[in-house]
């Protein structure tokens, strides 16, 4: 799921840009969460319980937030299939409570995450081919 117009709020507000080498991980499953990462180029693979459940390139896909928000542990490792540029955004609660443009595309984001699975879940007989990312 991608946001229109928030690789370039990030791009305004000059967020920090990590460089993150292919066959690197930069979140991984059961660590603190706290910092959420926005995808701006290259492809990551989702990795829970270290099966491989898909592969994204959105750009201005957001990885952390979940557990960021619910102050939970990482619920899926994320590894750099390619190259990858991320936005790193340390403290997201307070980064976004200053920017309500900001804010309703992280709600939008979301909503749209909720909705694709809600989708899903309504086909019960198709629920093992169930992608999130």
């Amino acid at each position: 799921m991608q946001v229109d117009g928030l690789i370039d709020i990030l791009d305004q507000m000059n967020v920090p840009l990590v460089e993150v080498p292919a066959d690197s991980y930069f979140l991984e499953q059961g660590q603190s969460g706290g910092t959420v990462y926005v995808l701006k180029q290259g492809i990551v693979s989702v990795i829970v319980d270290k099966n491989e459940i898909g592969q994204n390139a959105n750009h201005g896909e957001l990885f952390g937030e979940i557990s960021t928000l619910l102050n939970e542990p990482v619920s899926a490792s994320i590894r750099t299939v390619t190259d990858c540029h991320l936005y790193r955004i340390n403290d997201f609660q307070k980064f976004v409570s200053f920017n309500s443009e900001l804010s309703l595309l992280f709600l939008k984001f979301m909503a749209s995450r909720i909705d694709s699975v809600s989708k899903q879940l309504n086909k019960p007989d198709q629920w093992w081919q169930m992608k999130v990312w």
